[in-house]
């Protein structure tokens, strides 16, 4: 019942975003990706680290895991509202 009312309330977000022509982004709390090449990511929205070693590094996003997969990764840098990641980007996946 709980979820059900989240995913009505997220749903409702997302069309008022869309009826006022409003960044998804900003009012429904999502992460924004983008991905430069195959050699960085940059994430914005993201609350924190929750693995990081030099094939994979997860991320909390606000709504969901955020996934990156790949060879030598690092973090560049990273604030309260981005990080960038460097290394060989083989995929990035969005876990519920």
């Amino acid at each position: 019942m709980k979820n059900d009312k989240r995913a009505k309330i997220q749903e409702q977000k997302e069309q008022l975003a869309d009826l006022f022509s409003l960044p998804h982004d900003i009012v429904c709390g999502a992460s924004n990706v983008s991905i430069i090449g195959s050699m960085r990511v940059v994430i914005e929205n993201y609350k924190g680290i929750l693995e990081y070693d030099k094939d994979v590094i997860l991320l909390q996003g606000k709504q969901s895991k955020i996934k990156v997969c790949g060879n030598c990764l690092k973090v560049r840098s990273y604030n309260e509202e981005e990080i960038i990641i460097d290394g060989q980007i083989d995929g990035v996946l969005f876990i519920k």
